[in-house]
C-alpha cells in the first residue's frame, strides 16, 4: 500500500490505485524508487508536471516564458500558413513566414521550424519544399526536391482494456456522471481542498518482453529480426539492438503501462439507458515504446487550414501487431492478478469475447 503519508506531487491517489505496485511486483517487475535517476524500468507511481506551491500544471508556457530574455515575442492565436522563399544565388532561403491570416514576418538571421511530426511536414509541403508528386497533387508549386518530407513517421501505437470497479470505489468516472458529486469537488478544488479534480495520472511500468513474456520474448524479437532485415533502416537496426542486445534487453523498457483512472476506450462509457451508467471504470493503457511501423503524413490540399492526411500504419508488421496482442494479454493478466483482482468486477471494454486469436506467444 502507497504511503499516503508522503508529499508527493500528484496529490490526490485514487484506493483502486494502491495495488499497482504490489501486483506488478507479484509479476516480477521490479519496485523503481528512482525513476528519475536514468533508468525507468520497473513499477513506480511516478511524481507529475505539477507546481507543487499552487498545484498547477508547469510547463513552458509558465515556467520558461517569464524567464526569457526580452528579445523574445510570443504571438498567440497565430498560425503559420507556409515559410517564405527567395531566391539566393540559385538557391531558396527562408525569408520569413506567412501566418494564416496572411501577415507576413521577415526573419532577419534564420527561421527555425518546429510545429511537431504532424505540422511540419504540412508546413514545408505548403511553402513548396517536398516530392513533387505530393505537391503537384495538392496544387502547389514545387520549389525544392526533398522526398523525405512526410515519409518516415513513426509513432507509438497503443492499445487498452477498462475494468469496471466494485461499488466501493470511486472512480473519476463520477464527475462526469453526478452532478452533484461534481459540484461538490470542484467547491473544494476552488477552496483548495484535496479534490478529484487534483487526479493526474501517476502510476506507471516500463518493462521489456522478458520481464512480461519470459522466453516467450524470443519469438518477438525473431518476429522483429525479420521484419527489420526485409526493410533494412539505420533506426530500425539500432531498436533491433535494444532487443537483441543482453544488457539493453534489462536496462531499455519496451512497453509502457499506465493506470488511468476512469473510462477510456472505444466502446465508450455506459449510455444511461444501461445497467452500467453510474459505475465506476479504470484502464490500463499499453504503449509500444519502439514500434517498426513507417507511415506517413502528407498534405492533399493547398488550404494550410486543412488537416494533412496522417497514416501511421499502425500494427502494418507482424512485430508490431503481435507486440499489441501480446500488451492486451499482459494487461488482463494484471487485471486478474491479486490485489488488483480484488478491486475490480469485469472486463467492460473490449470485453473477454474479444480474444486475440492471432497471438502465438503467452503471457
Amino acid at each position: 500500500m502507497p504511503d499516503r503519508s508522503t508529499p508527493l506531487l500528484t496529490k490526490y491517489i485514487p484506493a483502486q490505485q494502491d495495488p499497482w505496485v504490489p501486483t506488478f511486483e507479484s509479476l516480477g517487475a521490479p519496485h523503481n524508487t528512482y525513476w528519475l535517476g536514468g533508468e525507468n524500468v520497473g513499477v513506480a507511481c511516478h511524481s507529475s508536471a505539477i507546481d507543487p506551491a499552487h498545484y498547477n500544471r508547469s510547463y513552458s508556457a509558465v515556467e520558461y516564458l517569464p524567464r526569457a530574455g526580452h528579445n523574445l515575442r510570443v504571438a498567440t492565436n497565430s498560425q503559420v500558413a507556409k515559410v517564405n522563399l527567395g531566391k539566393r544565388r540559385a538557391k531558396y532561403v527562408a525569408t520569413g513566414v506567412t501566418l494564416l491570416n496572411g501577415t507576413t514576418i521577415d526573419a532577419r538571421k534564420e527561421v527555425i521550424l518546429s510545429a511537431g511530426s504532424i505540422q511540419s511536414p504540412q508546413v514545408l509541403e505548403l511553402s513548396g519544399i517536398g516530392s513533387k508528386a505530393v505537391l503537384e497533387a495538392a496544387g502547389i508549386q514545387q520549389k525544392i526536391e526533398l522526398l523525405g518530407v512526410g515519409e518516415n513517421l513513426q509513432d507509438h501505437p497503443r492499445i487498452q482494456a477498462s475494468y469496471q470497479l466494485k461499488d466501493n470505489y470511486t472512480s473519476f468516472d463520477r464527475l462526469k456522471v453526478d452532478r452533484e458529486y461534481a459540484a461538490q469537488q470542484l467547491a473544494l478544488w476552488s477552496a483548495g481542498k484535496l479534490s478529484a479534480y487534483d487526479y493526474c495520472a501517476s502510476a506507471y511500468s516500463y518493462q521489456g518482453w522478458p520481464s512480461i513474456v519470459g522466453n516467450a520474448s524470443e519469438q518477438l524479437i525473431a518476429t522483429a529480426e525479420t521484419v527489420v532485415g526485409a526493410m533494412p533502416n539505420v533506426v530500425d537496426e539500432a531498436k533491433l539492438k535494444l532487443l537483441t542486445n543482453a544488457t539493453y534487453r534489462s536496462t531499455v523498457a519496451q512497453v509502457e503501462m499506465v493506470l488511468s483512472d476512469g473510462y477510456t476506450g472505444n466502446k465508450g462509457y455506459p449510455k444511461n439507458t444501461s445497467d452500467l451508467y453510474g459505475k465506476g471504470f479504470s484502464t490500463i493503457i499499453a504503449g509500444l515504446m519502439h514500434p517498426l511501423a513507417r507511415g506517413s503524413v502528407h498534405i492533399n490540399s493547398s488550404d494550410p487550414a486543412a488537416h494533412p492526411v496522417y497514416d501511421p500504419k499502425f500494427a502494418s508488421n507482424d512485430y508490431d501487431l503481435q507486440g499489441l496482442v501480446t500488451m492486451l494479454k499482459y494487461i488482463r493478466k494484471i487485471f486478474n492478478t491479486a490485489p488488483f483482482s480484488d478491486v475490480y468486477v469485469s472486463e467492460y471494454d473490449p470485453g473477454y469475447d474479444v480474444v486475440p486469436a492471432n497471438a502465438t506467444n503467452t503471457v
